[in-house]
């Protein structure tokens, strides 16, 4: 089984939340998504390239897989893990169009798990794709 680990030095956008869409103006919501998964596809390049010098992003493409996201954020602030995991789907979609994951639907995704941690001072995802049969 094939498994990919990268590490990134931010956190979703909270905004982009069940709860922080709610609030926000169709448009809004369009170009602040369209940021997010820009935003993204940079960090998910340059984490590649520290991780994986040598693979192309597209060469470790998986038709089916597990998701797991760990985020550690720098405070003990109670936190809501359904907004949060709503927050990372630009992420996910990022995933597809940069060639990492076939598609992000039930056929290609069988789980996702979104853990939560504090360290303080630090604000951490971890993304590990594991592909399953």
């Amino acid at each position: 089984m094939n498994r990919i680990e990268l590490t990134f030095d931010y956190l979703p956008d909270s905004g982009l939340s069940a709860n922080g869409r709610r609030r926000m103006l169709h448009w809004v919501e369009s170009k602040r998504v369209r940021n997010a998964k820009t935003d993204f596809t940079f960090l998910l390049r340059d984490a590649w390239q520290r991780t994986y010098p040598q693979t192309p992003l597209e060469a470790r493409k998986m038709a089916r897989c597990r998701l797991e996201w760990r985020l550690t954020y720098p405070t003990r602030r109670r936190r809501d893990i359904d907004n949060i995991a709503s927050s990372l789907k630009p992420w996910q979609d990022c995933l597809v169009d940069e060639g990492l994951i076939e598609a992000d639907d039930s056929e290609h995704i069988v789980g996702v798990a979104v853990t939560l941690g504090v360290e303080k001072g630090i604000e951490r995802t971890v993304l590990a794709i594991e592909e399953v049969e």
